[in-house]
């Protein structure tokens, strides 16, 4: 879970993943309700990076899989 209560937007580290396993988003709390939580097995993939940037105000939810 990644949480920014700043009004700007802030990079974050993600931890290390065991390999083979990467990181997909379930959850945003910055979109419209109806595209803030993904269907099982539907989330985003997000880019291999070390760290996210995380718009300010909001709340995303990671899943490693």
């Amino acid at each position: 879970v990644l949480y920014n209560m700043y009004w700007s937007e802030r990079e974050m580290a993600l931890p290390d993943l065991p390999e083979g396993k990467k990181w997909y988003l379930a959850a945003d709390s910055g979109k419209k309700s109806e595209e803030a939580i993904s269907r099982p097995g539907e989330e985003t993939k997000v880019a291999d990076k070390k760290s996210l940037k995380v718009p300010g105000r909001s709340i995303l939810v990671l899943i490693g899989k």
